[in-house]
């Protein structure tokens, strides 16, 4: 007997619809702590805080302003606010937004089950239509981010920006070492299938869930008990690697996919800094967003 899914299209469609709408929420204590009370050592003491430039940061990467217009975007939003607070000048929030300082908080329930992943951004060049027309330029770049997801919650716990050359294997000790507190489990595809991120899940006391790669030898390292065994697994004929990854709990990983077409579909897919320091403040605001509109929709 199949179930039928209960779907509720009016409210389904409001939720469309609000997706376009413009809401700020400015608190009283943001308000106030809009402008900077710190005296630094040397130099002009800063005007504004590091809140105010990194609630700036957040509505340029969500509505994908440049600096100018942002700085006209929010200077009619705190207008129309009537909080009394004041917009900087967009080559102070370029300038500031170098340092600015990214609270990267997320919500924890015990141990953490997570998933890695990554995927590609464009950094600069030629559009689609023009690259298609001419090919592609030496001016076109692309970035890899790697993600790590907590399959519970769905937000992001550690992130970080490469080359898009380096391979997800080589990124994932580092990605590892970032996440704070107890891993349970570690899921990822073939390209963690490697020595290194065995030897680094085995420090950490987690289990790791990735598939060996097709044939697939079994070196009996201690790092390597628990890959032994699945390939022990998936080499029984009443298993098999699809059996496999059912019994594990393999397919969890889509959750990443589906987080980093979020994380393309709110933020965009290309990022606009140009040096390395710029585009990880960037890929921090980022996951900032997501994980906030992750514990808004929870």
């Amino acid at each position: 007997m199949t179930r039928k899914r209960a779907r509720n299209w009016s409210k389904s469609n409001q939720s469309l619809v609000n997706q376009g709408s413009i809401i700020f929420w400015v608190r009283d204590s943001a308000a106030k702590s809009w402008y900077s009370d710190q005296q630094d050592a040397r130099g002009r003491p800063a005007i504004y805080s590091n809140q105010s430039i990194l609630a700036l940061m957040i509505a340029r990467v969500v509505y994908g302003c440049a600096f100018r217009q942002l700085q006209g975007l929010m200077r009619d939003i705190l207008q129309l606010m009537r909080t009394g607070c004041q917009c900087p000048d967009y080559t102070t929030i370029c300038r500031r937004a170098r340092g600015v300082i990214v609270p990267f908080k997320v919500r924890r329930k015990g141990p953490l089950h997570i998933v890695f992943d990554s995927t590609g951004l464009k950094v600069y060049g030629e559009g689609e239509w023009q690259a298609r027309k001419h090919g592609f330029s030496y001016r076109r770049g692309w970035k890899k981010i790697h993600i790590a997801m907590c399959a519970e919650t769905q937000q992001i716990v550690a992130a970080s920006i490469s080359d898009k050359d380096l391979h997800d294997s080589q990124a994932f000790p580092g990605l590892l070492n970032a996440i704070r507190g107890e891993v349970t489990e570690v899921i990822g595809d073939g390209a963690y299938d490697t020595r290194g991120c065995y030897e680094a899940i085995h420090r950490r006391g987690a289990k790791p869930i990735i598939p060996p790669r097709k044939g697939a030898r079994i070196p009996g390292h201690p790092s390597l008990e628990q890959r032994d065994a699945a390939i022990h697994r998936i080499r029984d004929q009443k298993r098999g690697k699809r059996r496999w990854k059912e019994e594990v709990g393999y397919h969890r990983r889509s959750l990443v996919e589906t987080a980093m077409h979020r994380v393309k579909a709110l933020t965009g897919s290309s990022i606009r800094a140009r040096n390395s320091e710029n585009q990880v403040i960037e890929l921090s605001v980022k996951m900032f967003v997501l994980n906030e509109m992750m514990s808004l929709k929870s």
